[in-house]
């Protein structure tokens, strides 16, 4: 959920992605102990609704990159967009990653920013792989006037993940996981009303997930079981208030999320 918010602030958006260019490449050391991936493109997100930000009289791209430093074992076998977290206990290895994105003026905002960091850790059976993102935008209260009521609305998120691989039955993996993802956002009464105005979200919501994932075949087939408990705080808004994804459901409106048991397969082939 710590991506949907992402998503949501720099597209509109919590699932999908947004059109545009990416130029991006690896640099790997001939011992491949030391790897540099970087991307860096401009993209053009199209989304205007209650978490929207872009369509209007007023346009301007998203601007998003990222650079990854890895030592030890290679995360990377050739560059990709796509990323693993598991390597099946195969890799001893530490990557750490910044991320940055920036976008001008629309009808929502004066502009908005997402800086990042993130890590991930695979070493022999273990895994850890966690990330914080600082999410802001700056507008402009109506009817202040000479720039006295520009203002800046900041909120947070992330999450912390670990598991272990367990071999069974010679060639599967039994992966117990762990996993504690928060959102922080204003949540006395001018910081919510603020965050309203630049369509970001506020208040709290905090989740605690634990589960098995039964690897069958490495990257193509597990079964999964996992339950969540998920906590969320509305502030000053108070019970009915659809300040953040804790308290909202598209189609139904405002909620208060419980806990769920998960039983699933993700297949690929």
């Amino acid at each position: 959920m710590s991506q949907n918010y992402l998503r949501r602030h720099l597209t509109g958006a919590g699932p999908g992605r947004a059109m545009g260019i990416n130029l991006g490449g690896l640099f790997q050391e001939k011992d491949r102990l030391v790897a540099i991936n970087y991307n860096l493109g401009v993209f053009t997100p199209s989304y205007l609704s209650r978490g929207g930000i872009t369509t209007g009289n007023r346009f301007s791209p998203v601007w998003a990159g990222r650079l990854a430093l890895s030592i030890g074992d290679p995360e990377w076998e050739r560059y990709a967009l796509n990323y693993n977290q598991n390597f099946y206990s195969q890799r001893k290895g530490v990557t750490l990653a910044l991320n940055g994105a920036w976008q001008g003026q629309t009808d929502v905002f004066q502009s908005s920013a997402a800086v990042a960091a993130d890590l991930l850790v695979n070493w022999g059976p273990w895994n850890m792989d966690a990330e914080i993102n600082r999410l802001s935008r700056r507008g402009e209260r109506p009817g202040g006037g000479n720039g006295q009521a520009e203002f800046q609305s900041a909120q947070y998120t992330g999450h912390l993940r670990g598991s272990y691989n367990w071999v069974v039955g010679g060639k599967a993996f039994l992966e117990p996981v762990f996993m504690v993802m928060f959102f922080d956002g204003p949540m006395d009464a001018q910081g919510q009303a603020d965050a309203a105005l630049l369509r970001m979200s506020s208040g709290s919501e905090q989740t605690l997930d634990a589960g098995l994932n039964w690897h069958l075949q490495q990257r193509r087939l597990k079964l999964l079981l996992h339950y969540t408990w998920r906590l969320g705080d509305p502030g000053a808004a108070g019970d009915g208030a659809q300040v953040n994804m804790y308290f909202t459901e598209s189609g139904v409106g405002a909620i208060r999320r419980g806990n769920w048991l998960g039983l699933g397969m993700h297949a690929i082939f």
